[in-house]
């Protein structure tokens, strides 16, 4: 019995039908991109080598086709002046349409972006647990005397409970009119993650990380060293952002990608990888934008 239930299965599965895979490719306003390169990976049931399907979107940003997968579908698509898009392991038991956003170059530039990797050693180290310390997104360190930064843009402190699984951080605003934003999309699929420019609104006073979160999830907008006039309008303030992943080892330091635009009132953070404004060796020689 158990043998026709298994050859019955067997013969499911080698009759499967080809399932219609459609990519809609489009920038971040929502505008198609005619002619993006595009590629569906499918791999076989009986196959150790994943079959390519390319080939290029229509002018309303389409593309489309009929494949048979087994193991999940990897996607991509690119463009020059665009930001490229990797999607793996996307489902393939039905007929699939995906939107794809491809973001726009549109004026990178230099930034002080610095990396903290997730090795214990080479991560951010954190003084002490339960106590606030001021952090310079600039200089790329805490402030004296346990670093070397001297402006500070916003401070941080890490709770331990009992649980170490709970370890969290929170961070909290230096200035009255400072803070911390969400993005208005959070695209982990490509080169560009977050949008292009800082949003003028929406920040709030603190907020708080935990090792629960994905760490690809994180992604912070910041404003800090701002100046108001006698009104209490902003003149002019500065715009960084924090970018997953993000993490809390035991050992007390930290994992994350800062970036920080030194030109006041300038909230463009798309950034050029082959102009960081950071001289650090422990940086990677490329960095996502």
């Amino acid at each position: 019995m158990r043998l026709v239930l298994l050859y019955a299965l067997l013969g499911t599965i080698a009759q499967a039908k080809p399932i219609q895979i459609t990519l809609k490719v489009v920038d971040e306003r929502g505008s198609p991109v005619p002619a993006a390169r595009t590629t569906v990976q499918c791999r076989g049931m009986n196959s150790a080598v994943p079959t390519d399907f390319t080939g290029e979107t229509n002018q309303v940003g389409l593309y489309q086709l009929r494949a048979e997968s087994w193991s999940g579908l990897y996607l991509e698509a690119s463009k020059a002046g665009h930001y490229a898009a990797r999607l793996y392991d996307q489902p393939d038991e039905a007929d699939l349409t995906q939107e794809i956003v491809l973001p726009r170059q549109i004026n990178p530039r230099p930034l002080f972006v610095k990396f903290y990797n997730g090795n214990p050693d080479r991560g951010l180290h954190f003084p002490q647990s339960n106590a606030w310390f001021d952090y310079d997104l600039k200089v790329g360190d805490w402030l004296t005397p346990h670093g070397k930064g001297t402006v500070a843009d916003f401070r941080i402190k890490i709770t331990s409970p009992p649980n170490q699984g709970e370890m969290q951080w929170e961070l909290s605003s230096i200035d009255a009119n400072g803070g911390f934003a969400t993005p208005s999309h959070l695209l982990k699929y490509s080169e560009l993650k977050m949008p292009h420019q800082a949003p003028a609104t929406g920040y709030v006073k603190s907020v708080v990380l935990t090792n629960q979160e994905d760490p690809m999830d994180v992604a912070l907008f910041i404003r800090s060293r701002v100046q108001v006039d006698g009104a209490g309008k902003i003149i002019s303030a500065h715009y960084g952002k924090i970018q997953g992943p993000v993490a809390i080892n035991r050992r007390g330091s930290l994992t994350f990608t800062h970036y920080f635009n030194p030109q006041a009132n300038d909230a463009n953070l798309e950034f050029d990888p082959a102009q960081n404004l950071f001289e650090d060796p422990a940086n990677p020689s490329t960095l996502a934008p």
